[in-house]
């Protein structure tokens, strides 16, 4: 028997190596075909849109490259901000690795710690405007929870901020300069208060200097332990420190009201929030 090709009906058998190919010609197809069942291919190329519908779609392979530079997650017809929640990608291990949308947060949340291998993690603000990075914690369910850090553009100010009394208040800042400054001021200096005629100090008058022109009273419960006010009388005469329940003078011990004399200075030290120690200079 001679050896060549034989073609039977559109099929191509290579007697020499064995291969059965199919002509080009041999099936022809409909202009939308439709298949059903399990369809096996070696290599697939498609020149047009691809479209697949089903509940799941398995690519099992060792690397997906995409060429598109943007991929869209959540396309539905009326996508909002609903059926975006829970949304995100996960990378399975012994443990689920997740970044996901949580809309009541309005936020991102990573389970897993995030690490820049660079060891710079930068946060840019607009040409003009401030860097912020918040921090939310205990799932961010009251006010006290938020925390903001922020850079200002106005004067390159690093503050930080809480929301306890419901919205961004500084509770400390550093200055270019490197003044550091609390709520109640440069925390180098003490800060002062001016008092032109009698006054009952406050509880943010904590940590202060009363530059007094008039007579001081302190109330119960006002100050708590740790407290401590400075007292500077800045007339030409005496004024009257009246106290809560006990205010002990240092020099005698000794509960009772004092006099600061013309130009004295006394500091009063609160051990709770009905006891105070008082101590100074032209005190009587």
């Amino acid at each position: 028997m001679a050896y060549g090709d034989l073609k039977v009906n559109n099929l191509i058998y290579d007697t020499g190596s064995g291969d059965v190919t199919l002509a080009a010609s041999a099936i022809p197809l409909a202009a939308s075909p439709t298949f059903t069942g399990t369809i096996t291919g070696v290599n697939l190329t498609l020149s047009g849109d691809l479209t697949v519908n089903g509940t799941t779609t398995t690519i099992d392979t060792t690397t997906l490259d995409v060429e598109d530079k943007n991929i869209t997650l959540g396309k539905v017809s009326s996508p909002s901000d609903t059926t975006a929640d829970g949304g995100g990608i996960t990378l399975k291990g012994a443990t689920d690795k997740k970044i996901t949308w949580n809309t009541t947060q309005n936020a991102w949340l990573f389970n897993k710690d995030v690490t820049v291998e660079s060891g710079v993690l930068t946060v840019k603000g607009i040409e003009g405007g401030n860097a912020n990075i918040y921090l939310f914690a205990d799932e961010a369910d009251d006010n006290a929870d938020y925390w903001k850090i922020q850079t200002l553009a106005s004067d390159n100010t690093l503050i930080f901020q809480n929301k306890t009394t419901g919205s961004y208040t500084t509770t400390l800042k550093l200055n270019p300069n490197g003044a550091l400054e609390d709520s109640k001021g440069d925390v180098r200096s003490i800060p002062q208060n001016t008092q032109g005629s009698a006054y009952e100090l406050l509880a943010a008058d904590a940590g202060k200097h009363i530059l007094a022109s008039g007579n001081i009273t302190w109330v119960d419960s006002r100050h708590a332990a740790g407290d401590a006010i400075t007292i500077v009388n800045n007339t030409g005469g005496n004024i009257t420190i009246t106290k809560g329940t006990t205010m002990y003078n240092a020099a005698d011990g000794n509960n009772a009201n004092r006099t600061l004399a013309t130009r004295g200075v006394c500091t009063i030290l609160w051990v709770s929030g009905t006891v105070a120690y008082i101590s100074g200079a032209g005190l009587s």
